[in-house]
């Protein structure tokens, strides 16, 4: 039988036209910083500034920084205070083109948004997650996202920033300590022990969320998961160990799941994005992943992308987590490769997918 979907979906209500995918030809050419301002940052915070002199975290640079971020640090107990005054705040504008031309007065005009590195506690070890959030005092629905198997990076960061201009406030998590993986066996001897634990995925994803919901505008009835490649099955064991979700989508997740029957425990909308060529999402996983979502009475969605093969959402990248801006800087990988029209298809399916399921509070 074909693979398809749960539910068909085919409108982009509440959002108009989504912006363009992090990295992308059309992002490039669609975002300036045409305003900046830095608040001052209120010495009781401890901030650690990164600058074109000291851009490190305890494991030497973060993956893919750029310059002038600020660093909160959180105590270990992982209660987080974000109330303290804007450290960095910005407001996209609009280079119209044939990509992205949209009426002046579209309402899908981006929110300002204020962007903090913040530093908490997991397992043991002090994580770097980037926080986005929109312009104003009101109570926002707030999404975690899990960054792919080689690291949290700005590609990644830069997509929390994208949800915080949708109105969303978003948290890039980071499962890595700052580190970025760009040999497959060290990433793998480092994700190996955490994807063969649900009980460890579900703790990780669990204390993202919690750093995420002490911000005192982050709406707690209203809360959605999103990752990609391992991230994406750090998200779906979120579900499967019954946190609080409204929605969850997982881009090349391992769909095989440990334990299946916990998928009864999913209480909100999954959907799955995957490449038809993906070597860990073969057809047989397809319909167990199917089966599973089935049997629990989970309202489910798969897309399967012809012809793409794993990460095909992530643009080629350097072995230091930067975009890539020639073929000879990009890391090589058997069996992952990029595709531009697939990453932003399941971009629009995401947002969809969080409007449709976050549109109201409880």
């Amino acid at each position: 039988m074909p693979v398809g979907v749960g539910r068909h979906r085919d409108s982009l209500a509440g959002h108009g036209r989504p912006r363009p995918l992090p990295g992308s030809l059309s992002e490039r050419r669609r975002c300036s910083l045409s305003e900046r301002r830095r608040s001052e940052i209120p010495s009781s915070a401890q901030p650690v500034c990164f600058n074109d002199d000291d851009q490190s975290g305890p494991h030497g640079p973060l993956p893919g920084r750029q310059p002038g971020r600020s660093l909160i640090r959180a105590p270990p107990s992982v209660c987080v205070t974000l109330n303290s005054p804007t450290q960095t705040e910005r407001r996209t504008t609009l280079i119209f083109n044939h990509e992205t031309a949209h009426s002046a007065d579209s309402t899908d005009r981006a929110h300002s948004i204020a962007t903090r590195t913040v530093e908490y506690e997991s397992e043991g070890e002090q994580m770097y997650g980037h926080l986005a959030v929109p312009s104003g005092a009101d109570i926002r629905p707030a999404v975690l996202i899990a960054h792919e198997g080689a690291g949290l990076n700005d590609f990644q960061r830069r997509r929390a920033d994208l949800l915080a201009e949708q109105g969303y406030i978003a948290l890039a998590m980071d499962y890595h300590s700052g580190r970025w993986y760009s040999d497959p066996a060290a990433m793998m001897e480092r994700l190996g022990p955490l994807l063969s634990s649900p009980e460890r995925c579900r703790a990780v994803g669990q204390t993202a969320i919690d750093v995420l919901l002490s911000h005192p505008r982050a709406d707690s009835g209203r809360v959605a998961a999103i990752g990609y490649g391992a991230g994406g099955t750090i998200a779906l064991e979120l579900g499967r160990g019954g946190a609080d979700l409204r929605a969850i989508a997982a881009v090349n997740p391992i769909l095989a799941a440990i334990r299946p029957e916990d998928s009864r425990q999913i209480r909100c909308p999954v959907l799955a994005c995957v490449g038809s060529k993906d070597p860990l999402s073969p057809p047989e996983a397809r319909q167990a992943f199917i089966d599973e979502m089935d049997n629990a009475r989970v309202d489910w969605q798969l897309l399967v992308c012809g012809g793409a093969e794993h990460a095909f959402h992530l643009p080629p990248m350097t072995s230091e987590g930067a975009l890539a801006t020639s073929a000879d800087e990009a890391v090589a990988v058997p069996g992952i490769s990029h595709s531009p029209v697939h990453a932003q298809r399941c971009w629009k399916a995401i947002l969809t997918h969080l409007d449709e399921s976050m549109r109201s509070r409880r």
